[in-house]
């Protein structure tokens, strides 16, 4: 299977490219939703908000849902973004929490089985870059 996502008009049309161009699937949304990813076995997809992150199975039942931060933030700045693992069995979430003038930027690793935060990664404000030699922050 490769599975992937678009969104449409308030929903999530699901595309598995071995079966062929047309969407195998549609999932009517009423969030917000900054950021989709399809499961990729087909066992539904997750999205995310500003506030949430949210999974839903194939008959858009929420299994879980975690919570990334109690305030919107800034209306302008980054969108929060998710992304299946590729066995599926984690989503990995990025929340620009400095962009929307809510904090340090986050990253959050979920098991997608339990729904529970297994990994909280902190990117780091300042990397070394090496360039033949060189050496830059950045």
């Amino acid at each position: 299977m490769r599975m992937i996502s678009q969104r449409v008009d308030g929903r999530v049309d699901l595309y598995d490219f071995d079966r062929g161009e047309s969407p195998i699937r549609s999932i009517e949304l009423t969030a917000e939703v900054e950021s989709v990813s399809a499961h990729p076995d087909d066992l539904g997809i997750a999205y995310a908000d500003r506030c949430e992150v949210v999974r839903l199975n194939q008959d858009a039942a929420v299994v879980w849902r975690v919570a990334i931060h109690a305030e919107p933030g800034s209306k302008y700045g980054g969108h929060v973004s998710c992304g299946f693992s590729h066995d599926g069995s984690q989503l990995w979430v990025f929340s620009p929490d400095a962009m929307l003038n809510r904090g340090d930027d986050r990253i959050l690793v979920i098991d997608d089985a339990t729904g529970s935060v297994v990994a909280s990664p902190q990117p780091s404000r300042t990397r070394r870059l090496r360039c033949h030699g060189a050496s830059a922050s950045r």
